[in-house]
């Protein structure tokens, strides 16, 4: 309970911190095979208690990432997190990165229980969670997918979630390459 009242605390205060533009972006460059080193043993033990196969599959000539390696990694676990939470048992989770059209493509696909097309749009607003079956609870507050929009949206990204009911869902962040760290968004807004 404490645990989970901690990340509460600490989710507020992240999206306060964007929402009143003083969130610090530490801008650098690094490959994304770091960032998925160190959320792959979270994501894996959470994957194995509910029996869900998690793929990773990732081009290695992907270029360089200019961001904050922090934000991406928040970003990464706050999507695989949901993944599994609303994936059932056997299910699976896939992480694809790639690198298409002047941009990093980050995509989380799940073969989970879906979500309406009426509460996609509603999905990054703060403490909204969307229950496709009243008897089943999944932990979280409802602020994972508002931090991880406002992450994206701070680095000039794109957020993008499809879904169809009883099949899945695919969570899609696109950030964009650059080139020179002298072009990658301001440090703090």
């Amino acid at each position: 309970s404490s645990a989970h009242l901690l990340q509460l605390v600490n989710d507020i205060l992240d999206l306060s911190a964007i929402e009143a533009g003083k969130q610090h972006l530490d801008i650098e460059t690094f490959n994304i095979s770091e960032i998925i080193a160190d959320c792959s043993p979270i994501i894996s033990s959470a994957a194995n208690r509910k029996s869900v196969t998690f793929n990773i599959k990732y081009d290695e000539n992907v270029p360089l990432f200019t961001a904050d390696r922090r934000a991406v990694k928040q970003i990464l676990l706050n999507i695989l997190s949901n993944a599994i939470n609303f994936t059932l048992e056997e299910g699976t989770v896939s992480l694809e990165v790639t690198a298409t059209n002047g941009s990093h493509l980050i995509e989380v696909i799940d073969t989970g229980v879906g979500i309406p097309l009426d509460k996609i749009k509603s999905l990054t607003d703060p403490f909204t969670r969307v229950e496709g079956n009243p008897y089943i609870t999944h932990e979280g507050t409802g602020l994972g997918l508002a931090i991880v929009k406002s992450l994206v949206e701070l680095h000039d990204g794109n957020l993008n979630i499809s879904s169809t009911l009883g099949e899945g869902t695919t969570v899609s962040v696109s950030l964009p390459i650059i080139n020179n760290i002298d072009q990658a968004a301001p440090s703090s807004f």
